[in-house]
């Protein structure tokens, strides 16, 4: 059988870290700026570092330029393996291990992921918990601003890494938000929805996503509906 490839989002689809991203946004736009860094007003989920970075900005009345963005990266770099390796509340979502676990060893299944993280954090995030040999491949914020642009680039290294010519229909998006939903969409893939993040389930069912599940934590179910989404 010809294998299908699974795409994950990252946070609040399989990682919960406890604010850390914002956190150490703030404590980078301190250091970058000399300006205390006001993040209650921004809301993350489903967008990508590119966009959040002027937006913190703009919230704070600071001027940023797009020169401005590798330099305050790798302050926000810091602060974030600061936060990984200080902090207590980094946790799996629910079902997330053995979910992967049994996608990464079952002949049917290819993954990746495609997640609004610059490739760097991404990886510092799934590294407290053995997850990133999983995904060798992905879409990240550091290849696009614009999340529905990812999907495609992760196909492309996901074909050439494993050497399996995916085809749209072949793929799989698991995601916590309505952008989720919606790059998934206009890249003509299927998407399913999991309302364990900040997005209610009924938002995510407005958005229309291929099929929507609480969480990860029915390991034997969600593999299931994944096959038959794909079948």
């Amino acid at each position: 059988m010809r294998p299908r490839l699974a795409l994950f989002d990252i946070d609040l689809t399989m990682v919960k870290t406890g604010g850390a991203g914002l956190r150490a946004m703030a404590r980078a736009f301190r250091e970058f700026t000399g300006h205390a860094g006001e993040v209650a007003m921004i809301r993350p989920d489903g967008k990508t570092d590119p966009l959040i970075v002027p937006e913190l900005f703009a919230a704070n009345g600071q001027t940023y330029a797009p020169e401005d963005y590798e330099p305050f990266m790798l302050l926000y770099l810091k602060h974030l393996d600061d936060e990984q390796r200080t902090q207590t509340d980094w946790t799996l979502m629910p079902g997330v291990r053995d979910l992967v676990a049994r996608l990464a060893a079952s002949p049917a299944w290819r993954l990746g992921l495609v997640t609004g993280n610059d490739e760097r954090g991404a990886r510092l995030k799934l590294a407290p918990f053995g997850l990133n040999s999983h995904f060798p491949v992905g879409g990240f914020a550091s290849d696009s601003a614009l999340r529905h642009e990812l999907i495609p680039i992760a196909i492309r290294r996901a074909s050439e890494h494993y050497k399996v010519s995916f085809s749209p229909a072949d793929v799989l998006v698991l995601g916590d938000s309505q952008k989720d939903v919606f790059a998934a969409q206009r890249a003509g893939v299927r998407v399913l929805a999991v309302a364990a993040g900040l997005t209610s389930a009924e938002d995510l069912r407005a958005a229309a996503p291929t099929a929507l599940v609480s969480d990860l934590s029915d390991v034997e179910g969600v593999i299931g509906l994944m096959e038959r989404m794909l079948s």
